[in-house]
């Protein structure tokens, strides 16, 4: 979906009610009415559950440089980053990690300067949020076969590429997991002299350093928390989990489970 240019209640207006990706063509508005509508629209976080990108035209090349003023660019970087707390990361994309975050691009194709806007969303309800949930895959299957087949270290080396958030490493963990007793029972197979099929010979001969990949993931994981390295997300998760296992260790033989569990809560 593609805005033109309505008036200052207009265009913040349609920035605020933004359901979808949408672009923002700020031909012939001023530096400071886009200022102003860009922080009445994004001071607080649209009530979505999922992310959007808000893509805004500020600049072109030489036919069309003119309908555009020279300091839209920097003055909606501006409003961003210190009217409205945003952060610069040209990394940033359409998923709910990168909430609050923008990036400066060229579309060299069209010839215009934009700048895409990943804003802050009231996110996913964490009652229905669940780790199997298709928006925490990072990668398809194919994907899932090459880690398994990859040395370690490339898995090292691509792992973080691939799976940059502790909910995503641990999607990877548990699909490694399920790759593991898969194996497991085919290498029985073997010991016990029987024949396998194709595709179980495929993976018996491809399935590399799994034990290794997966204490590599673990410390990964557990790093993510000491660290303080954890999206809304990753908190609104343990967070959940924590609160059902503290439910589970009112036996007594499980006392030391539960202070384990405290301590983590409090690092979280």
């Amino acid at each position: 979906m593609v805005h033109g240019t309505p008036s200052l209640s207009g265009l913040a207006a349609s920035i605020r009610g933004s359901k979808e990706s949408t672009t923002f063509d700020c031909a012939s508005i001023t530096p400071s009415s886009l200022s102003n509508s860009i922080k009445l629209s994004l001071s607080s976080p649209l009530p979505l559950t999922y992310m959007i990108r808000l893509t805004f035209i500020v600049g072109a090349g030489k036919l069309n440089r003119s309908r555009y003023h020279d300091t839209l660019l920097r003055t909606v970087c501006h409003t961003l980053q210190f009217n409205l707390h945003y952060t610069e990361d040209r990394g940033a994309s359409c998923i709910y990690e990168c909430s609050g975050t923008y990036k400066i691009q060229h579309d060299t194709g069209k010839n215009i300067r934009i700048v895409l806007v990943f804003p802050f969303i009231t996110g996913p309800n964490v009652s229905t949020l669940h780790i199997n949930d298709n928006k925490f895959k990072l990668y398809d299957q194919l994907t899932e076969e090459i880690l398994v087949q990859l040395s370690m270290k490339s898995f090292s080396e691509k792992i973080e590429l691939m799976c940059p958030t502790w909910i995503q490493k641990k999607r990877c963990y548990l699909e490694l997991l399920k790759e593991q007793s898969k194996y497991s029972i085919i290498q029985q197979k073997v010991f016990t002299g029987q024949k396998l099929t194709s595709y179980e010979q495929n993976v018996y001969n491809t399935f590399l350093h799994m034990d290794k990949k997966l204490i590599f993931l673990k410390s990964k994981l557990q790093n993510h928390i000491t660290e303080k390295q954890l999206t809304v997300v990753d908190k609104q998760y343990i967070l959940r989990q924590i609160e059902e296992k503290k439910q589970k260790c009112n036996n007594p033989f499980l006392h030391e489970s539960s202070e384990t569990l405290q301590e983590t809560f409090g690092k979280v």
